[in-house]
């Protein structure tokens, strides 16, 4: 079975096919391949979902990470505030991250258009001076 995406290694199955293994190890690893491939794209799906859901919700997110620091620097008396407002700021630069993931992942992609700026030339078949001013 062949993946509808390419993957960044080389397949299992080819490897122990180039090996000579028994055949049996090769269907096997192709198995692995494939439990490889649904594995891959059930993770890419839970980054899409989480990023759509970070985007959508950014503001909640927001006013959850300054709840957490204010809570967290209330209970140490503010002992660790420059520790926390760092890494606050880390756990935003994160969902920002994964926000714009989800943002991608719901954006159609377009092929761009190869005529784009073209102007079709009707009626004549003399070509035409690029340096000639335009009327």
């Amino acid at each position: 079975m062949t993946s509808t995406s390419a993957q960044p290694w080389p397949s299992l199955k080819d490897q122990a096919a180039t090996r000579g293994l028994d055949p049996k190890l090769v269907e096997l690893a192709g198995k692995a391949d494939e439990a490889i491939r649904k594995g891959d794209e059930a993770v890419r799906k839970g980054i899409d979902k989480a990023g759509t859901y970070a985007a959508e919700n950014r503001d909640k997110v927001e006013g959850m990470l300054d709840k957490a620091a204010t809570e967290f620097n209330t209970r140490t008396g503010g002992k660790y505030q420059s520790q926390v407002s760092t890494v606050r700021t880390q756990v935003a630069k994160g969902v920002d991250l994964l926000a714009a993931q989800g943002r991608s992942a719901q954006e159609p992609t377009q092929e761009p258009n190869q005529y784009a700026g073209a102007e079709e030339s009707v009626g004549s078949d003399e070509p035409t001076d690029p340096a000639a001013p335009t009327v």
